[in-house]
């Protein structure tokens, strides 16, 4: 995984059955807790993974391919093929 979800030391199981969630502070109501029902939080969880073969790290400015492939090719001398596998 990229990035977990929510971390173990958050969740815990209250007497009544329910599932508490400490989340950081909510701008508008200033909540730190859910008090959630375990398919609930179960939903939540799951909502989380991504769908098959999707890509969660996104590469932008020089770290893009796109970038490296153009700097490569400035950078490198002449008649010095790069990328043909030799």
């Amino acid at each position: 995984m990229a990035r977990v979800p929510m971390p173990s030391k958050d969740v815990r199981l209250t007497a009544d059955g329910q599932v508490q969630v400490i989340t950081p502070r909510h701008p508008r109501t200033g909540r730190t807790e859910l008090l959630l029902d375990p398919l609930e939080w179960i939903h939540h969880v799951v909502r989380q993974i991504p769908a098959p073969r999707q890509h969660l790290v996104r590469y932008y400015g020089a770290y893009a391919s796109r970038v490296r492939r153009r700097l490569q090719r400035v950078r490198a001398p002449r008649g010095i093929a790069i990328g043909s596998g030799e």
